[in-house]
């Protein structure tokens, strides 16, 4: 099969196009022949180097995939010819991906495999961060950095069909966009300070913080949360231009 691969550390020049030896079917996955694969920040950051748990190179990068079943293991819920979307953990940039099963879905008729292939990683990120950790309820409010981002556009829709007031920030220029998408109150980070935005609309404070920057943000983002909030950190985007210590929170 063919597979971008990272040969080596670096820029976006150092993807190769080339064959690569085909995954074998093992208990628990499914072989998936790839139509669409999702592209993401963790994936920048593998390429870099500076993802945890990243492979020595040579490695194929990519967390999410939409195709076909090719071969199915025994007993898994899937047959060949399924249509699916799946997270793979590695291995997507590729014509052909062992896929787990228990991170496989059934793809509705009406989907296409590019618009499945952009919703496992932005979408579970949050829904779990909001959800699962965040433990929101309708009427909380949430602070959600980097509204405008592929995680931050997905909390955002789920924040509003959840009936959550959404403060969202973005760089200069993006505001409009982010009331487009749905957030109550769309933060110029380079103008405004986020702190006093939050505070002064809610001087209890909010229920929640996404920060997926950590270093200032993370530290600034503490101030917003009023008694029992939680500020949830899911990546760390500062680590592309800091040698600080990028993996002392694990979750």
């Amino acid at each position: 099969m063919h597979a971008a691969v990272i040969g080596r550390y670096g820029d976006p020049g150092v993807l190769e196009y080339r064959e690569w030896p085909e995954p074998r079917a093992e208990p628990g996955k499914c072989l998936v022949r790839v139509k669409a694969t999702g592209i993401n920040f963790a994936d920048l950051l593998q390429r870099m180097g500076l993802y945890p748990g990243t492979p020595k190179p040579p490695f194929i990068p990519g967390f999410e995939v939409a195709g076909v079943v090719e071969r199915a293991t025994e007993n898994c819920g899937f047959k060949s010819g399924d249509r699916v979307v799946a997270m793979t953990r590695f291995n997507g940039y590729a014509e052909v991906a062992a896929c787990p099963v228990a991170a496989m879905f059934p793809l509705p008729a009406r989907m296409t495999f590019e618009e499945a292939a952009a919703i496992p990683v932005n979408y579970l990120t949050a829904y779990h961060a909001m959800f699962e950790m965040g433990n929101l309820r309708e009427g909380d409010r949430i602070l959600i950095h980097g509204a405008a981002g592929g995680v931050g556009v997905a909390a955002t829709q789920l924040a509003k069909a959840r009936k959550l007031e959404v403060f969202g920030t973005a760089g200069a220029g993006k505001q409009d966009f982010l009331r487009e998408s749905g957030v109550d109150h769309p933060i110029d980070y380079t103008r405004e300070d986020f702190v006093n935005v939050v505070r002064r609309i809610a001087p209890g404070g909010i229920e929640m913080v996404m920060d997926p920057i950590g270093g200032k943000s993370f530290t600034k983002s503490y101030r917003c949360v009023g008694p029992m909030g939680r500020l949830v950190v899911y990546g760390f985007s500062t680590a592309t231009n800091s040698a600080g210590k990028r993996n002392l929170l694990k979750g």
